[in-house]
């Protein structure tokens, strides 16, 4: 996939078939699971349609997954918030990044994973260390899956912007330098903050909460 790229005519799933045309009957069913992992978080992806793709590539290998699978529950599909139709249109490219990181991971030791895995701060060096990571939103996506006490469910670097500058933590001009990772530092010591404020749990995506840094990010893009 990641060394046969197709921009000819045609659907993404009619191309991604005939690019795993030359392929094992294992490699399709991989492809599957990968598309279960790249469809895990989005919510604006309903969780039949999840379901039908995981199963349709699944298919490809000569075999039909068993009507009952746990991970295909729609209660486990439902997702966990919108990504937006930019990760639908490139979703080509997200699967080129996580495809290049599980190849790099597979290399570790097992000593290495255990060691990355514990430790939030590693595993995201991993990611960044992951050529074709820039704009990807699994950047964003891995982590909080792997550590929600940690991360946000944000996928966007541009909405972790606007949250800083709406909240006063950070000015446009700052946020604008900072990487991925110290955002999500910015983030979390804020949600702390809020935490504190509020006395609860609190959720970015929250209305009292997200009208806070809502107006900001509109003027944001308007400016």
């Amino acid at each position: 996939f990641v060394q046969n790229p197709d921009e000819g005519e045609g659907t993404y799933f009619v191309k991604l078939k005939q690019q795993l045309a030359q392929g094992s009957p294992d490699s399709r069913k991989l492809m599957a699971e990968l598309h279960w992992l790249l469809n895990a978080f989005p919510s604006d992806i309903s969780p039949s349609t999840k379901e039908e793709r995981v199963r349709e590539i699944w298919s490809w290998s000569g075999e039909d997954l068993p009507d009952e699978v746990t991970f295909l529950e729609h209660s486990i599909l439902e997702g966990l918030g919108h990504t937006g139709q930019a990760y639908k249109n490139q979703s080509w490219r997200e699967l080129n990044f996580i495809i290049g990181a599980l190849q790099r991971w597979k290399k570790l030791s097992l000593e290495q994973r255990e060691c990355t895995l514990a430790q939030s701060g590693l595993f995201t060096e991993f990611l960044d260390s992951t050529p074709g990571v820039a704009g990807r939103q699994l950047r964003h996506i891995l982590p909080h899956l792997l550590f929600p006490d940690e991360f946000e469910r944000i996928s966007s670097s541009r909405h972790k912007r606007e949250i800083l500058e709406g909240f006063g933590v950070a000015s446009r001009q700052e946020t604008n330098k900072m990487d991925i990772a110290s955002l999500d530092v910015a983030i979390f010591n804020l949600r702390k903050k809020l935490v504190d404020e509020h006395g609860r749990q609190i959720d970015f995506y929250e209305k009292d909460i997200e009208s806070n840094w809502r107006e900001h990010g509109a003027s944001y893009l308007i400016s």
